[in-house]
């Protein structure tokens, strides 16, 4: 299985909400898998194994408007939809949430759109959405909203929501997606003091 985490290369974009793929990897990286990271052309990559299944997991280095060009570089393109989990952020879900989807159209996200452009218009992969919305302002366009750094606030939420991502992760692979759907889809890590 190969879970892409998506993302802009460069310091800085790290610390941004477009950016919570590659955050979502690299915490995975660092607090479960204690692994280190290689460098290729147009990724960086490592490995781990859930339940004897080994896992590549790939921060593509393309930009994500070109997020579809790792698919090539694997395998010379022989990567299937159904190799394939891609987590990502998504501004229509408030920050705090997840979802699981198992295909759809991109949303008009365009690293989305890029890997089902690379996969000849396929949109039969898994994805696990991280929520980034609600606070953008009415007048904020969009583009500015996602390179914006997490405040403060969301920072210190980060460690909870990527957990509960793992978790999901690790449902679907343990058992499959529907039960990761049931489980996980409905939950909101709560960010908000009472």
């Amino acid at each position: 299985m190969i879970i892409l985490g998506l993302g802009n290369p460069g310091p800085q974009y790290g610390e941004t909400r477009h950016n919570v793929g590659f955050l979502f990897l690299d915490y995975v990286r660092d607090r479960y898998l204690k692994t280190d990271e290689k460098q290729e052309r147009d990724y960086s990559y490592f490995t781990g194994r859930i339940k004897g299944e080994a896992l590549l997991f790939i921060k593509p280095q393309t930009f994500m408007n070109l997020s579809g060009r790792v698919i090539k570089s694997l395998k010379k393109g022989a990567v299937e939809p159904s190799d394939i989990l891609v987590i990502y952020d998504d501004v229509a879900l408030p920050f705090g949430k997840i979802r699981i989807r198992t295909s759809g159209s991109s949303g008009g996200h365009n690293g989305i759109q890029s890997i089902i452009n690379a996969l000849g218009g396929q949109e039969n992969f898994v994805r696990i959405r991280i929520g980034v919305g609600g606070n953008r302002g009415d007048e904020q366009p969009l583009h500015d909203y996602v390179l914006e750094k997490f405040s403060n606030e969301e920072w210190g939420h980060l460690g909870e929501i990527f957990d509960l991502a793992w978790s999901a992760l690790m449902t679907i692979m343990t058992q499959d997606v529907g039960a990761a759907m049931s489980r996980f889809n409905g939950k909101i890590i709560e960010t908000e003091s009472p």
